[in-house]
Parts: structure tokens; sequence; C-alpha cells
């Protein structure tokens, strides 16, 4: 993959589909996939938050709310580069949605990324 290209992965569940809801955490790296667990157990109002992965240098942005779980998996991060760009997701200044979070990907990697779904 060029500098230039990033293929941003995203994935919707509802969250009382516990088998759509299993397949995407067994698409997680083991420590996100727990870590997004206890967030859902603890949290049945709605949560959104990021997780960085080091040995595969993903970062993967969750949304919550008591209906639908989102995932949005960045690639190619160092773990500098997933805080910044949770800074700016997180200060408002590229928003919360799947778009917002590709231009913060973009603005801080230099990339230009493409989305599919699935993780």
């Amino acid at each position: 993959m060029a500098k230039q290209d990033a293929v941003i992965r995203q994935a919707a569940v509802r969250v009382a589909d516990a088998e759509a809801l299993n397949v995407l955490m067994q698409q997680l790296p083991p420590s996100i996939a727990e870590s997004l667990g206890l967030e859902l157990e603890r949290s049945a109002a709605g949560f959104s938050g990021m997780r960085y992965h080091l040995e595969t240098q993903r970062a993967f942005w969750f949304a919550a709310d008591e209906q639908h779980l989102l995932c949005v998996a960045l690639p190619s991060l160092t773990e500098e580069d997933a805080a910044r760009i949770w800074d700016q997701i997180d200060r408002h200044q590229c928003g919360g949605s799947v778009a917002g979070i590709a231009k913060a990907y973009d603005t801080v990697t230099g990339f230009k990324s493409s989305m599919v779904r699935g993780i």
C-alpha cells in the first residue's frame, strides 16, 4: 500500500444482536474485544472512545448508544498518531461521524483514505 492510500474499515451492529456482536468481537484483537465488552457492560446508555493496538498498529474508534455499536478501524498508525486523531475527534474539530473520523485520519497521517465495510 502506497503512503497515499489507506483503507479505513467500519462495521455497525445492533447491540441486541448477540450473533452479530460476537462476529464483530472475533474480528478485533483479543485485548481490544475484551476492553470493548467491558465498556458495553458498563455503559448501557452509550459511549465513544478509541483503543490502540500496538502489534497491528491499528486504532479502533467505537461509538455505542442503547441500540447500535459502530466500530471504525484505522490502519498504519503510530500510538502518537492515534492519540492525535483521538484529540481531534474529542475536541470536535471533525465531529464523531465516520466521515469526520476519516478526515482526522487523513489530516494526521497525510494518507488519502477510502472506506470499506467490515473489520
